[in-house]
């Protein structure tokens, strides 16, 4: 028979995991006063009377684990794993370092992209190809067409070991064939960036297919459907985004992008947003949208670089305009 002793009215947690989840046994709470007192399947109750500190309903609570609770935790299918990596301590001021293409660099300049990252607390460097970026740098490129995302990462893929891609487009660029005379155009880029054309540039193992996923997708070739089907890259259609929210798409694909690596990169270009009287971008995420995707992208602490493309001489300033706004949102702007 078990042996229950009466310490009298004892303040009790609930919490969201359970013997399906981790070996109980094997679990050491890290808060002081916190006792282990059992599970069933999907819950483990836990003494808090004398917490310190004292918990609150919704919060979180800490624990080691033995090696059996660890196996079991790996291995199972209802347990979120987010490897995390060292992280150097950063005291300083943000940095940003800006590269364009000459069509973009006019529009850059136009919006006075320094100056505004500045006022948002970020030092502005100059960074050569060369040099290995010092930590907190995060890369801002700008060029024509989309081909300047796969530089850009190319460029981060350098200087991390394991890196994610969210790619905020209407086209995932995942054709398989190369158009005759043109060397990586736009609709293939992801597909060299992946090695799917056999051709020098791909960039693994610094970034797997797993780590790479496409919010906004309204176009998609046929073929380049079946390769994408085949490359295990995420995507969130616009179909997806209707029914589950910006917000949830981008939780999803913000996950994707960062289970087990450094962080990631952030490819945008204006034709997944639809503006007003622009027949590039028609049916596409609403500028709103695409201010939260951003938005969502300054929270969660993991961009390491970001290229828009499409910023051309001919692109309304209405539009530019427009997009430099998202990167300030990507970068932590906000309203107060």
């Amino acid at each position: 028979q078990p042996v229950f002793p009466d310490e009298g009215d004892r303040l009790r947690a609930i919490a969201n995991i359970g013997r399906e989840d981790v070996l109980v046994e094997g679990l050491m709470p890290i808060a002081k006063g916190v006792r282990v007192l059992g599970a069933s399947s999907d819950h483990l109750l836990l003494d808090v009377q004398d917490a310190d500190p004292p918990p609150v309903v919704g919060g979180r609570v800490a624990f080691r684990m033995s090696y059996g609770a660890m196996l079991l935790a790996m291995t199972s299918e209802y347990v979120e794993k987010a490897p995390m990596h060292d992280v150097e301590d950063y005291s300083g001021r943000k940095m940003v370092s800006i590269s364009a293409e000459p069509s973009a660099a006019g529009i850059l300049a136009r919006e006075a992209t320094g100056a505004r990252l500045e006022a948002m607390n970020f030092d502005v460097v100059e960074l050569a190809d060369a040099e290995r970026p010092p930590s907190g740098l995060i890369r801002l490129t700008a060029g024509a067409d989309r081909r300047i995302a796969h530089t850009a990462l190319a460029a981060t893929a350098r200087a991390t070991h394991s890196v994610g891609l969210i790619w905020i487009d209407s086209i995932a660029a995942l054709m398989p064939e190369e158009i005759e005379g043109i060397d990586l155009p736009e609709a293939s880029v992801l597909a060299r960036t992946l090695g799917l054309d056999h051709k020098p540039g791909a960039l693994q193992p610094q970034l797997s297919p797993e780590n790479i996923v496409i919010v906004g997708l309204r176009h998609a070739d046929p073929a380049e459907a079946r390769v994408l089907a085949d490359s295990r890259v995420s995507a969130f259609t616009m179909t997806d985004i209707d029914a589950m929210g910006m917000g949830e798409v981008m939780r999803e694909a913000i996950h994707i992008a960062s289970s087990g690596t450094q962080g990631f990169h952030v490819a945008y270009a204006p034709e997944v947003t639809e503006f007003a009287g622009w027949a590039a971008g028609s049916g596409g995420i609403t500028v709103r949208e695409t201010h939260q995707a951003m938005e969502a992208v300054a929270l969660s602490g993991g961009l390491l670089s970001m290229s828009v493309s499409g910023f051309t001489a001919d692109l309304e300033p209405r539009i530019a305009t427009d997009a430099v706004s998202f990167v300030m949102s990507a970068f932590g702007k906000r309203i107060l």
